[in-house]
């Protein structure tokens, strides 16, 4: 079950950097019977994570992302491993999804409630909650909120997600309130360090975003620029 684990692993990796989903999704869905059999809720959790992201971050099938993800949460629970994560995916699922407003921050409200959850899942659930309110149009009550949630995950060390997650909501807040400039500064900021880490696939759909920003300033040699590197760097397979 360790190389079953190993390859789901490797193969993420290779995803990240812009190889195909599918092999992933083949690894994990191989790897979640493997990992069933010998107990380790870990791995299972692990590969339901996985599976729901190839679903709903490469495929937009966010329904299916975040009936996964609820597997995932579930195995997440048997162990003494850390739900953070899952809460991420759970929240990100919700938000990008079909998902209406109030439905989403209800559910993230029950999360938040639950004893089992800590601080930083307590801070994917406000970033996204930012993100939330902000679709409502109330802009200062969600930058708040992410930057809230940037520190906290900062603090414990998550400074991946620190950038990546609030980053990237943080962006479209600013879109949503048509600061174009504001959007622009968070975002380029965000392609530069996605572009030194190779993070392909997270650089195709930011790059998307700020061509976005440049467009809304009549910007379009530049937008277009942008809109290419997304392009160079998008997975033949991501929807």
């Amino acid at each position: 079950h360790i190389s079953a684990w190993a390859r789901m692993e490797l193969a993420y990796l290779e995803v990240r950097r812009g190889g195909v989903a599918d092999d992933l999704l083949a690894a994990a869905t191989e790897g979640i019977p493997i990992f069933e059999r010998v107990e380790d809720h870990r791995a299972t959790g692990r590969a339901w994570l996985l599976v729901g992201w190839v679903h709903g971050g490469h495929r937009a099938d966010h329904a299916v992302w975040a009936a996964a993800v609820e597997k995932a949460l579930g195995h997440y629970r048997l162990t003494l491993w850390w739900t953070s994560t899952c809460l991420g995916e759970l929240a990100g699922a919700l938000h990008w999804g079909a998902t209406p407003v109030g439905d989403a921050l209800a559910r993230y409200d029950e999360l938040r409630r639950d004893e089992r959850t800590d601080r930083i899942g307590v801070a994917y659930l406000d970033a996204f909650r930012g993100a939330q309110i902000a679709q409502r149009g109330d802009f200062d009550s969600a930058r708040e909120l992410v930057e809230s949630a940037r520190k906290t995950l900062a603090e414990f060390g998550h400074e991946v997600a620190a950038r990546t997650y609030c980053g990237t909501i943080r962006g479209e807040i600013e879109l949503l309130a048509r600061d174009a400039t504001g959007a622009e500064r968070v975002l380029l900021a965000l392609c530069d360090v996605l572009a030194d880490t190779r993070d392909y696939g997270l650089l195709a759909s930011r790059a998307s975003d700020l061509a976005k920003a440049l467009m809304l300033q009549d910007r379009l040699d530049e937008a277009e620029e942008w809109t290419r590197i997304a392009e160079r760097h998008a997975a033949e397979d991501d929807l």
